[in-house]
């Protein structure tokens, strides 16, 4: 799981001493450089040395599960890193007999993936917050959580009990062993809120203004810094804590750029937001083809394109064909040519005259003329004898053709 935003608070409140401890300390609590292990201790006030004892314990438990390797903390490794805070506190009290009873809180978070390890001791807390929904709660090693979890008295009470700040368990010399409460957190998604905080913060801060305020859009340091105003205005212990809102790991992306560079040889660096990023999928790739080479579907449509000109051009030329035919057609007229020949007259058996034409008729078909609305076409008609032709139009009887006398002809009269 990944961090998302990081925030942190140490402030002394209305107190002489500051006897609480983060881990790791703020200045190396950013987005950037956090881990996966966090942890908040409040020194015992009243008793000598609290702001060393948990100093001490933070940093045992903190090398101690380091050492391991593991970020799956099991419940026994976390019982053997308070055993070595219990340890290293035994050591410094050897060296600083006057330090004797000095004792702290304790409460721990180490994430693994989508689950996380949460322990306590004593009355500093624990909480998982999913969009104003409190899913986690540490209950506290104190006398007025006892008296809640017997019903003697309410959660608004104990926050203002005389005794608020009794505890029943805390992490001392081996001489006083102690045990942590161990909780395994699951199913843990973007967006969620954990907090470790001391009980400094606990006094100004409730349950109903974690709820409104840990939602899912909220910026943690907004946040953050009206619980600041909040403890500074109400807290008198001192008051700590460690604020986390998670966010989506993109292990897979940046396995996927890494094996592109590799491949590609691109080493430029590649800068990933902390909101949530879609897997980068491969471009697809094509063969090469040669520099004006034709697919299928290229060939396919010019050859349909020529077999459509060719079809337009035959098309064209077959209309041009007959509409020429019928042109000529339509246009022809009908001429009509009659030859005469001379008259002769001849003389009958009983001595009258009788006239003998040789007619030579001959029909020549001329083109007809097309009609034209309104007009009447004209026909001619010509009429040859011997060297003369006349041409008459139609419609007009055609006068007799002039006879020449026959010398050898008498006339009666």
């Amino acid at each position: 799981m990944k961090i998302q935003q990081i925030a942190s608070i140490e402030q002394i409140g209305k107190r002489k001493n500051y006897e609480d401890c983060i881990w790791p300390a703020a200045a190396d609590l950013t987005e950037a450089h956090a881990g996966n292990l966090f942890i908040v201790c409040d020194g015992v006030g009243g008793l000598s040395k609290g702001e060393i004892a948990s100093e001490i314990t933070c940093q045992a438990v903190a090398e101690f599960l380091q050492r391991r390797g593991q970020n799956n903390f099991s419940e026994a490794a976390v019982q053997q890193a308070v055993g070595q805070a219990e340890a290293a506190l035994d050591s410094y009290v050897s060296e600083n007999p006057a330090s004797e009873g000095m004792a702290t809180t304790l409460t721990l978070l180490n994430f693994n993936g989508d689950e996380a390890t949460a322990a306590h001791v004593g009355d500093s807390r624990i909480y998982h917050i999913r969009n104003g929904e409190i899913l986690f709660e540490s209950r506290d090693h104190s006398l007025v959580a006892d008296l809640v979890a017997s019903g003697y008295i309410t959660e608004d009470e104990a926050q203002h009990h005389p005794r608020k700040n009794e505890i029943t368990r805390a992490v001392q010399t081996a001489s006083y062993p102690s045990e942590a409460d161990v909780t395994f957190l699951r199913g843990i998604q973007p967006g969620d809120y954990f907090i470790l905080c001391t009980d400094g913060i606990l006094e100004s801060v409730n349950k109903a203004f974690l709820k409104q305020s840990f939602v899912a859009d909220a910026d943690l340091h907004v946040v953050v810094n009206a619980v600041k105003k909040l403890c500074a205005d109400n807290s008198k212990d001192n008051h700590s804590g460690i604020f986390i809102k998670t966010g989506i790991e993109p292990t897979s992306t940046h396995a996927y750029i890494e094996a592109v560079a590799q491949k590609t040889g691109n080493t430029k660096e590649i800068i990933i937001s902390d909101t949530l990023v879609e897997p980068i999928q491969p471009p697809l790739t094509q063969p090469a083809q040669p520099k004006n080479a034709l697919t299928y579907v290229d060939k396919i449509n010019t050859r349909s394109k020529l077999f459509i000109a060719l079809v337009v051009v035959g098309f064209g030329l077959l209309i041009g064909g007959l509409y020429h035919r019928f042109k000529k057609q339509a246009g022809a007229t009908h001429t009509k040519s009659i030859s005469l020949k001379p008259i002769k007259s001849h003389n009958n058996a009983n001595g009258s005259k009788t006239k003998s034409t040789s007619k030579d008729t001959t029909k020549h078909q001329s083109p007809v003329t097309p009609k034209v609305p309104g007009k009447t076409p004209t026909v001619t008609t010509t009429i040859v004898s011997g060297s003369t032709q006349t041409t008459i139009p139609t419609g007009t009887k055609p006068a007799a053709p002039p006879v020449k006398p026959n010398n050898n002809t008498s006339q009666e009269k």
